[in-house]
């Protein structure tokens, strides 16, 4: 039985630019969805969702300890891109047999084609695990509208990430879903009207997308995203309305939501 230690992503302050949430929450659900999928593959499968500068140390320690066949880091990337890409320490045809299949898989089902491929970094999970590692930044979620492809498909991710690593070990993937409750879309919360004075997680949304949108205050400073409905964000929200809806109250109301979701 082949050994895959997954080893999501840890950083909570590397912020979606949709949904509230970040890049170890989601990372996280990707890599418990994978898990089921590897695990209904008959592969053992270890994981580790501790937080702290010292996780990817402890992770490494675990992996090599158990002998992992795989050492399979999962990301999603910033930086304004557009993608899945996958690191290997190195283009060797064995490195490559093992990260090809899972980046292709994943590429896939992404909601933009992406040709950033297969490359080399000199990461720290990929230069001390002792078994082979592959290190996969899913897709961008600095964009609003990949972040939420990323949050409303997690388990189709890891299913995909599964699928791949099937592949790489010549293992016929079966696709058959364990039972499970449907999670729940955060396009399915109901969302505030907000106006100026408006204060919590909700602003913290709006002042997110309209960053990602380009939008910035009246004297052209980048947007803070503080939770605090006030005059630069009301600025924003009017001339987000005057591009998309033609007027402009200020008001963040269900049809301003839609245009900033669409």
């Amino acid at each position: 039985m082949k050994k895959i230690y997954l080893s999501p992503s840890d950083q909570v302050r590397n912020i979606y630019a949709y949904g509230d949430t970040n890049e170890a929450a989601q990372c996280r659900k990707i890599a418990s969805a994978c898990k089921a999928a590897l695990e209904r593959n008959s592969f053992a499968v270890r994981t580790n969702f501790d937080d702290g500068t010292n996780a990817m140390y402890t992770r490494v320690a675990e992996s090599n300890t158990w002998g992992a066949d795989l050492h399979l880091c999962i990301h999603t990337n910033a930086g304004g891109g557009k993608g899945a890409e996958a690191y290997v320490l190195d283009k060797s045809e064995r490195r490559l047999a093992a990260a090809q299949p899972i980046y292709d898989e994943v590429r896939a089902i992404a909601p933009y084609g992406s040709s950033r491929g297969v490359k080399t970094a000199r990461y720290y999970e990929l230069r001390y695990t002792t078994g082979m590692c592959v290190y996969l930044e899913v897709d961008f979620h600095d964009n609003a509208e990949i972040a939420k492809w990323i949050v409303n498909n997690t388990t189709a991710i890891g299913e995909a990430i599964a699928k791949g690593v099937c592949r790489c070990f010549g293992v016929s993937f079966d696709g058959a879903k364990t039972e499970e409750k449907p999670p729940v879309r955060t396009t399915e919360v109901a969302l505030e009207v907000l106006r100026r004075g408006s204060a919590g997680a909700q602003v913290k949304t709006l002042q997110r997308l309209l960053k990602q949108l380009g939008y910035k205050d009246e004297s052209g400073r980048v947007l803070s995203i503080d939770g605090r409905f006030g005059p630069a964000t009301d600025y924003a929200v009017r001339k987000f309305q005057k591009s998309r809806l033609g007027g402009a109250d200020g008001i963040c109301g269900a049809k301003t939501w839609a245009k900033l979701l669409k």
